[in-house]
């Protein structure tokens, strides 16, 4: 998993969002279903951590 975007560079501001891209390490595709589950696992672990709150996360 690595952050991009305006978190990565610092620029962020308080409300601002958090850009994630999650690789493959064998390169493969994964599944709609896959990626779904794994969002929601990082979905639990951003809010358990205190990340966000689970009204303030969007999964795209």
């Amino acid at each position: 998993v690595d952050v991009y975007g305006s978190y990565k560079t610092g620029l962020y501001l308080p409300m601002s969002d958090i850009d994630l891209i999650v690789h493959s390490k064998d390169g493969r595709q994964w599944t709609p279903e896959e990626l779904e589950a794994l969002m929601l696992v990082l979905r639990e672990a951003f809010c358990r951590h205190r990340i966000c709150t689970q009204e303030g996360i969007q999964l795209l």
